[in-house]
């Protein structure tokens, strides 16, 4: 093979061929967009905080400010990875809408937002009812007091982004073999693209509560955080997806 050759047009070969039947292939630029973001450089301390903090207060059943600080941790998860990819500004991720943040960085300014909507329709579902949620009031409360089964749902889409994401990683490694003879691991740009969808989901499942966790004037208050409130009795699983994409988050700087 030509030393010559781009290995990102190289790479896109390769997916094609990996997958000549899969919708994958249909946004493989986009997919090429995204890895080659500029890499993130970002201290995750302040997540990992926060996750800390959730994880007393949940086993304390301390429950409206352990769901605040599982939001927070997101948020920061999340306005650090955008930060980190060199997509937004400072003062573009001020406020709390979290979902805002990925849909308005890595979605509208890379492509993904096109991959994404082509994966499922419910991941496009989602994706729709996230602006929606964002700009009327009534269905951050509806969001707010979705059913247990109804997150675990959103939840159980992150291990297919994963999924993904690993696919293309194992195709990355092929291309070091091919073109330099050696194997080597792939660009550590790849994790990003399932911490993405990983935040993002995560995002949109917690978001309202930043505001229904703290003030007592809202149309849900922080006394309806109780055991049986779907949040609430998801808090142990959304760690368990949260806490490795900080991990990666923090392990992957320039």
């Amino acid at each position: 093979m030509s030393k010559n050759i781009d290995p990102f047009e190289e790479t896109k070969t390769i997916i094609k061929q990996a997958f000549p039947d899969d919708k994958t292939i249909a946004h493989v630029d986009e997919i090429m967009e995204f890895i080659k973001a500029n890499r993130i450089a970002w201290n995750a301390d302040e997540a990992d905080r926060d996750l800390k903090s959730c994880r007393v207060l949940y086993s304390k059943k301390i429950y409206s400010h352990a769901v605040y600080h599982l939001q927070q941790a997101v948020e920061k998860a999340m306005k650090g990875y955008c930060l980190g990819l060199g997509i937004l500004s400072i003062q573009e991720i001020r406020g709390h809408d979290t979902p805002y943040v990925l849909l308005k960085g890595v979605f509208e300014k890379t492509g993904m937002k096109t991959l994404l909507e082509s994966l499922s329709e419910d991941a496009k579902d989602r994706l729709g009812k996230a602006w929606e949620a964002i700009e009327k009031p009534e269905k951050r409360l509806e969001i707010a007091r979705m059913p247990f089964e109804q997150i675990m749902d959103s939840l159980n889409d992150i291990d297919d982004y994963k999924l993904i994401s690993e696919q293309i990683g194992v195709l990355l490694i092929q291309l070091a073999a091919n073109v330099k003879g050696k194997s080597e691991s792939p660009p550590s740009e790849i994790a990003t693209i399932s911490v993405m969808a990983n935040l993002y989901i995560l995002g949109s499942v917690s978001f309202p509560h930043e505001e229904f966790t703290r003030y007592p004037d809202r149309q849900m208050t922080p006394t309806e955080y109780v055991s049986k409130l779907g949040i609430v009795k998801a808090i142990p699983k959304m760690i368990d997806y949260l806490a490795p994409a900080v991990k990666d988050l923090r392990h992957t700087l320039t």
